[in-house]
């Protein structure tokens, strides 16, 4: 039973890191689980990343080293 509260501006990282720690400390059998969807969630937010300094390099809108 997950007790984490989603706001509007949630991150989605942050409220699966949260989820993650009650449960180690809750319920053993759901590890598993949230961490397949953890590594799912930064898999999504590395691409979400590269796309974006992709699409300012592309219009020259990123600087060298820059990290959007």
């Amino acid at each position: 039973m997950s007790t984490v509260t989603h706001r509007h501006d949630s991150i989605p990282i942050v409220d699966l890191a949260l989820e993650t720690r009650q449960a180690l400390e809750h319920d053993k059998d759901q590890k598993l689980s949230i961490a397949r969807r953890l590594s799912d969630c930064i898999a999504d937010d590395t691409i979400d990343y590269v796309r974006v300094l992709r699409t300012k390099m592309l219009f020259g809108q990123a600087e060298r080293g820059s990290r959007c």
